[in-house]
């Protein structure tokens, strides 16, 4: 980022990673199939720095602003409220196969869900399109709890 500053950037819409341990990939080394907690606090503890670093840069430069998401959070939102957002399914990938559709990539031979609006994941690490709208929507006008210091709407006349 710094070299992005040196070249004249003071504006930044940065997203962490998500809740990697919710993803299909992961859920499938539980038993239950529940998330793999060790990876969502990695998830969390990235995001934690990314504040932090993001903190100090903008005390060294006073100019910058930015706009961090928080993904972790957003998407644990979406799993533990599910049928708020309209998913029905937020454990399995819609295209796959095996346990969850995540054993096997998504393939022109692989088993397809037949609403793929009611999956968080299209395939095993991939949110569908319908999760990628309602990210964009939170990042563009959400709540501090999920991005910050301001949101992406905010940035342009930041």
């Amino acid at each position: 980022m710094q070299n992005l500053i040196s070249l004249g950037a003071r504006k930044f819409g940065i997203v962490s990673v998500p809740a990697l341990g919710c993803c299909p990939s992961q859920r499938i080394y539980q038993a239950n199939g529940e998330c793999l907690e060790e990876l969502n606090n990695q998830a969390r503890a990235f995001f934690s720095t990314m504040e932090l670093l993001l903190g100090n840069l903008r005390l060294e430069f006073k100019d910058i602003k930015y706009s961090l998401g928080n993904m972790v959070d957003m998407t644990l939102n979406v799993i533990d409220n599910a049928l708020a957002f309209n998913f029905k399914f937020v454990k399995t990938a819609c295209c796959g196969s095996g346990t969850l559709n995540a054993q096997g990539s998504c393939s022109p031979i692989s088993d397809l869900c037949s609403n793929r609006n009611e999956y968080l994941f299209w395939d095993s690490f991939h949110p569908t399109q319908t999760a990628s709208k309602l990210a964009a929507f939170t990042l563009y006008g959400g709540e501090p709890r999920f991005v910050s210091p301001i949101n992406f709407s905010q940035l342009p006349d930041a």
